[in-house]
């Protein structure tokens, strides 16, 4: 995901706390999988953040987890980038090709 925040271009990860709160709660994957309605594959892939869920999912997770949805699901800064005013201008020109 690509948005500009306080002037500067930023690259925003999903990231989660599942494993912890399941863990806390005593659940196992195939336990907290079953309450939400997905296999364990998903709550594996969810838990290594190779999956970000939908909004649905994640409302459902956090229920059941008993926990207020942004403690479970948050944004995480992976990447600034330099806005386009922090570009260097490109000043040299390319040949016409054929």
């Amino acid at each position: 995901m690509l948005c500009y925040y306080r002037a500067m271009k930023c690259v925003f990860t999903v990231k989660n706390r599942v494993r912890e709160f399941r863990a806390a709660r005593h659940f196992t994957q195939a336990q907290l999988a079953e309450a939400v309605g997905v296999t364990r594959q998903t709550i594996i892939s969810l838990e290594k953040s190779r999956l970000n869920p939908s909004i649905l999912l994640g409302l459902k997770i956090a229920r059941v987890l008993d926990r207020p949805v942004g403690d479970v699901f948050y944004l995480s800064v992976a990447d600034v980038l330099p806005t386009d005013d922090e570009l260097p201008e490109i000043t040299e020109t390319l040949p016409a090709g054929n």
